[in-house]
This record gives C-alpha cells, structure tokens and sequence, in this order.
C-alpha cells in the first residue's frame, strides 16, 4: 500500500532577503509541484498495481488502523512532527530518511545548514523515528565527502 500526505510546504523565507530570493525560496509553495507530485504517485500506483490512499496531515487518526499491521514505514520529506499514536501504530516502528550524516544538522534544511557551517562531509541516514526529532537509533548511514577544490570550482 502506497499511503500518500498531502502536506502544505514549509520553505525558509528570512525577513531581511532580496526579492529575487524570496521568489526562488517559494517555488516549493507553487501548486504545480504538489500536483505533479501527486499525479507521478498515483500513475505509479496504478501502473504496479499498488493501492494508494491520501492524507492531508501525517498526523490523521485514520491512519492508525492502516499502520498496525504493517511490517515497517518508511518516511521521506514530511512537513510536520510525527505524534506519538501515529509513531506508536506500526508494531516495528517507523524508519525515516534524512538528508544528512545524523546526529549532525538534525531538523529541517539540513544541507543548507551544512552549506552555512561550511562542512563538506555531505550524506544520508536511515533512523527509527521517536518522539525527538531526527534522535532516533541510526539504522543505516552513507558519507559522501565533497572536496573543496570540486565544491569551489567554476564550470
């Protein structure tokens, strides 16, 4: 089963940028996106053959009772904290995906932030998801260095 939120984007707008800037950090607020990400989702359903349903919050109580008898959950991208009945539903717990080597840059934006500290040892983790965010136990962790030299290089 293929379960499918339906989340209002959150993007990082500070008070003191440009417009110019402004304008490319609400591209994620366009509707197109959303609306292509949920076409692409449901022909790929039907194309395999994969039951889809849809949400609009991650929190939805309906959601428990399509969570419990599911082996794991794997979460990518969501907008908003996981509650504890949600967390709780999946008897092996929920495993999510984070644009970052945790326990560093937990949180949202993580390679921005990376970028803003100057740290080049980009990467990716796979942790059980617990009631703190990005804290959970790390169930899979892949390093991806970036040299200075190829990261400062102009094309």
């Amino acid at each position: 089963m293929l379960v499918f939120i339906l989340q209002k984007p959150y993007v990082l707008s500070p008070k003191n940028s440009s417009f110019l800037l402004k304008q490319v950090l609400n591209i994620k607020q366009w509707n197109f996106y959303s609306i292509a990400g949920i076409w692409y989702w449901y022909f790929y359903s039907q194309w395999h053959k994969v039951p889809m349903q849809t949400f609009h919050s991650v929190n939805d109580p309906k959601l428990i009772n399509l969570l419990k008898d599911k082996e794991f959950i794997l979460s990518a991208g969501l907008n908003e904290k996981v509650l504890p009945p949600i967390l709780n539903a999946c008897p092996n717990g929920i495993v999510n995906f984070h644009y970052s080597l945790l326990p560093n840059f937990r949180g949202r934006f993580p390679i921005f932030w990376q970028f803003v500290q100057n740290d080049l040892n980009f990467g990716y983790s796979f942790h059980k998801m617990g009631t703190n965010l990005d804290n959970g136990t790390i169930v899979l962790q892949k390093k991806i260095t970036i040299s200075k030299k190829a990261f400062l290089a102009k094309n």
